[in-house]
């Protein structure tokens, strides 16, 4: 049609459409109207824009000499060095490497701004005026060139299957790690006290110390099923714990892979392990078991990947790799290649790395390279390091008739930084040729790519040089979304086994659909967003999907980038419909204790920096046989508390109105059964609040008792569903209003006989009781919980508790005067009080009728979802104003409200759209999953800034409090504790 319109002899047309004119005449020869939007070459160029972009740098930069480079650096830094020295070699550090390029950037010409990384991505003087003499053009294609017989081996798809992990804080299964990916979840924490204590340590000076006190540890590494593998106690005591995890990470991924230990025998099956940490054969030196004949195997990293071989009779390829944060990946790549040209008929793929000692640590502390503040900011503009993690992951990866998993290993390439900055700086150029080779290799394109696990260790260079050569690969496409994040963010950098537990997390997006949030980001990092404003990348701070459709390729990568230069990308896709995560059932070791220090003595005094809710064990009170209560049974459709409550029920209930409580007479308690189904639910929680506002208004409150199914995960019984979730919510908040209240939660497996007695048995003593103890180390006093969770014969209560005993010794009397002090002065600071409040009443004017003109054309009917028509419900019976007012009428009597201005107006516009389901809240709060809107509504409004100081004031004395160098950890309970803690 447009051909035709455009033709000599056409008659006059008119048209207003939104076109992607780079997108519309790729391939197609292009008309002269249109040669302003067309791609060069007509129909037969595809040159991609990242030429197009060196044209415009070409355009507008003049070119420099070697010679005016060198000027420009001794001028700059001070440094004298020649044309192909690394320039941070010869003195230039990281700010002189800012100043140069700005320098340059002078001398060069303002039109086109440089990249931050100028410096990075061009280490020698010969090598800067080589980019201003090509003016910024790509290198030629041959750094990416396509390995010999890609295509070929692309062809030979291998699966991977049978995913193990143990990652920092206890998480070793499936359900742990999607929780801890989807909810941007934080597992570092404080050294424990069975490493090392960081303050008997000396440091040079503060900051190291600080550095050097945080890490993502795993639990139980001194355990080991040494039976299991047919190891004598003997050796086992001089085993690496690494060689150790490693045999029951990497069986179990084998076991769940579908590959039985008895069929392995004298199979061509392959070991390829990435390890790097020696911490064990650092303390073996220096102890006893030096002397033992086992101490020569016992921490050698060869030995690693061959006792596994040795144990389990593999008679393939195995080997150890060590190229640093890189190691895992390169080991993948050798496994990938065995698999594909037939030398094996798979391989497990596994990764390790654990800190035993602080040595290590103390080293990258005083090199600057990890984190004063003990987290790893991807991304973010707080950026200051790494911290270092633990982990041990593993896969297996089949020939495709092997297995019938549809995760499928696709493509990877193994590549060096070359020539860089220094010997540990990274180098763009050679990331990105790393990339397109990746993609050559598994036969695909950039515009396949949907996600991206990223190295993003969390430094303040290395992101933006990352993020700028994925960038500048994905120029070549067509503007495909890529969503991007690192693990690390979750769990700190676990060095060399960093890929494996990068290749866990970018698994469970593909099968998922679902791109991870960055657990860390904040604030986008300036340099960051810079490097991404020409293409579609997604940083995101919540869940997102990114495959739109069902015919959308899920293809994503991986980066390990070693400090070594050995750099690696891997990429994964799915195959088929309906795939599900290849992470089989866990095995079960009985493992023995084999601790390779002697733990140290907890004193009563010492603080402790962290601490975890536990479903604890303790001994419930005895049901007194004489007392026979007489309940009302409500909800109890099924009969599954009648039998075990017998003759205690003295009626039933369907549903506990007023009037079915009315009819009960005199009552010792309550007992309100959840649904079977999770439509009813909402039903139950209306019984419940009818039950409880007849109980508050008894003259002496009778218990109640809500019994859930199932709704907590304790760690001792698996299985756990969100379906009554809403209910024990609903009593909890209850106890928040009414603290004294006898309201009990009992959640309960409906289907275990000796759970139901349990639970009838409290019903008869009328309270939940607990006895005192300790508690994982904690001493705990004898308390009434008000909740209690019942698993076969045992009871469990929610305690608060820590591997060792706590004291915090904070005053806080002084603490809470100094608080009304401050609130005290604040409020007398708030000059604008009189014009915020009635800036307020005008605001919510505003409100009133912006809800009121939503709905005038709504129809209810055509509301699809019952929240929605919850929320339809609320809104008509909301009153308009008399007097209506707009936005500019409330920042015209106080400006200061502009934060809740802004995100008003916008959620007002879209309300109507909300309500039928066609823009979703998260969309209007976080657009794009940017917190640009939502952000200053909880820093910079006048009462979220009234409470943040007052939460500040509040630290600060507890800070004081504290011996040097010690941490305060702040829990953030609820939405926008987030603006509260930054």
């Amino acid at each position: 049609a447009l051909a035709a319109a455009l033709s000599r002899d056409a008659p006059p047309v008119l048209a207003a459409v939104a076109v992607r004119w780079d997108r519309f005449l790729a391939g197609r020869a292009t008309p002269a109207l249109l040669s302003a939007f067309g791609r060069p070459g007509g129909a037969g160029g595809k040159a991609s824009r990242r030429a197009e972009a060196a044209g415009a740098v070409a355009a507008a930069t003049r070119s420099l000499s070697v010679a005016e480079v060198l000027e420009l650096v001794h001028r700059t830094a001070g440094a004298t060095a020649d044309a192909d020295t690394p320039l941070l070699e010869a003195g230039v550090d990281s700010l002189g490497a800012v100043e140069l390029r700005n320098q340059l950037q002078r001398a060069a010409g303002d039109a086109v701004p440089l990249p931050s990384t100028l410096v990075f991505d061009h280490p020698t003087a010969r090598q800067l005026a080589s980019f201003f003499s090509d003016k910024g053009a790509p290198p030629v294609a041959a750094a990416a060139a396509t390995p010999s017989h890609a295509s070929a081996r692309a062809a030979e798809a291998v699966c991977a299957a049978g995913l193990s992990a143990t990652l920092p804080e206890g998480v070793t299964t499936l359900e742990a790690a999607r929780a801890v990916a989807a909810t941007g979840g934080n597992v570092v924490s404080e050294v424990p006290a069975d490493r090392w204590c960081p303050d008997e340590l000396q440091f040079p000076d503060e900051l190291i110390a600080r550095r050097v006190r945080h890490g993502g540890f795993a639990r139980g590494i001194d355990r080991f099923d040494n039976a299991c593998f047919g190891i004598s106690a003997a050796e086992t005591a001089v085993m690496d714990p690494q060689q150790r995890i490693l045999l029951e990470r990497g069986y179990e991924s084998l076991h769940g892979a579908g590959l039985k230990r008895t069929t392995l025998i004298g199979t061509t099956m392959g070991v390829f392990v990435g390890i790097g940490t020696q911490d064990f054969a650092f303390l073996v030196t220096n102890s006893p078991l030096a002397s033992s004949v086992y101490s020569a195997t016992g921490s050698s990293h060869s030995i690693a990947s061959g006792r596994l071989s040795y144990i389990l009779g593999l008679q393939g390829p195995c080997a150890s790799y060590d190229t640093a944060c890189s190691s895992t990946l390169a080991a993948g790549h050798a496994a990938l290649r065995a698999t594909q040209l037939g030398e094996c008929s798979g391989g497990v793929v596994a990764g390790v790395s654990l800190m035993l000692l602080p040595s290590l640590g103390t080293s990258f502390a005083t090199a600057g390279m990890t984190s004063a503040r003990g987290r790893c900011h991807t991304f973010d503009a707080r950026a200051d390091g790494f911290a270092r993690g633990e982990s041990c992951c593993a896969l297996t990866l089949l020939s495709h008739a092997k297995s019938e998993s549809s995760l499928v290993s696709t493509g990877s390439c193994v590549r060096q930084d070359g020539k860089s900055a220094s010997l540990t700086a990274p180098n763009g150029k050679a990331q990105q040729a790393l990339l397109e080779a990746a993609l050559v290799d598994a036969g695909s394109t950039c515009d396949d790519l949907s996600c991206v696990e990223a190295h993003g260790t969390g430094t303040s260079l290395g992101d933006p040089i990352e993020v700028g050569s994925l960038a500048a690969t994905l120029l070549a496409g067509h503007g495909s979304i890529t969503a991007v994040g690192s693990i690390k963010a979750n769990a700190g950098h676990a060095e060399a086994a960093a890929g494996a537990a990068g290749l866990l997390r970018l698994g469970l997006k593909l099968v998922t659909d679902q791109a991870s949030p960055n657990a860390q980001l904040r604030v986008l990092n300036p340099h960051v967003a810079s490097a991404i404003e020409s293409v579609r990348v997604l940083h995101q701070t919540q869940l997102a999907t990114t495959w739109e459709g069902g015919n959308a390729t899920r293809l994503g990568g991986v980066s390990s980038f070693g400090y070594s230069g050995t750099i690696v990308h891997h990429l994964l896709t799915i195959s088929g419909d309906d795939v599900a995560v290849p992470w089989g059932p866990s095995l079960r070791f009985k493992r023995t204790l084999f601790a390779w220090r002697q733990k140290p003595e907890t004193k009563a005094t010492e603080k402790v920096g962290y601490f975890a809710t536990e479903w604890a064990p303790v001994a419930s009170a005895a049901a007194d046989p004489s007392q026979e209560a007489r309940v009302l049974l409500v909800g109890d459709r099924r009969g599954t508390l009648a039998a075990a409550l017998g003759r205690s029920v003295a009626r039933r209930a369907e549903s506990g109105s007023a009037s079915e409580l009315r009819e009960a007479g005199a009552l010792d308690g309550v007992v309100l059964v959840a649904p079977p189904r999770a439509a009813a639910a909402l039903g139950s929680i209306a019984s419940a609040l009818t039950i409880v506002q007849w109980q508050m208004d008894l003259p002496a409150a009778v218990p109640v008792w809500v019994c859930t199914h199932l709704t907590q995960p304790v760690a001792s019984v698996r299985r756990s569903s969100s379906e009554h979730a809403g209910l024990w919510g609903f009593a909890r908040a209850c106890l928040q209003e009414a603290a004294g209240l006898p309201l009990y939660n009992l959640d309960l497996d409906f289907g275990c006989a000796q759970s139901l007695r349990g639970a009838a048995e409290l019903v008869r003593s009328r309270a939940v009781a607990s006895e005192d103890g300790f508690v994982h180390g904690l001493r705990v006093g004898p308390a009434a919980e008000n909740e209690a969770a019942l698993r076969g014969g045992s009871m469990k209560v929610p305690r608060l508790v820590s591997t060792r005993s706590a004291s915090l010794n904070v005053a806080f009397a002084p603490l809470c005067e100094l608080l009304d002090a401050h609130m005290s002065d604040a409020v007398r600071a708030l000059e604008d009080l009189p014009q915020v409040t009635d800036a307020h009443e005008v605001l919510e004017r505003a409100v009133r009728h912006d809800i009121a003109r939503a709905l005038s054309g709504l129809d209810p009917s055509a509301i699809p979802k019952w929240h929605h028509r919850l929320l339809y419900e609320w809104c008509a019976a909301i009153e308009p104003p008399t007097e209506p007012a707009s936005y500019e009428d409330v920042l015209a009597v106080s400006p200061r409200l502009w934060p809740e201005v802004g995100l008003t107006q916008r959620c007002a516009s879209q309300l109507a759209a909300a309500l039928l389901g066609t823009v979703a809240y998260q969309e209007l709060l976080f657009p794009g999953g940017s917190m640009e809107l939502t952000l200053p509504v909880y820093e910079d409004a006048v009462n979220a800034r009234f409470y943040n100081e007052c939460v500040v004031a509040a630290v600060d004395s507890i800070i004081a409090s504290l011996p040097a160098g010690r941490f305060l950890s702040v829990v953030e309970v609820g939405a926008g504790t987030g603006g509260t803690a930054s």
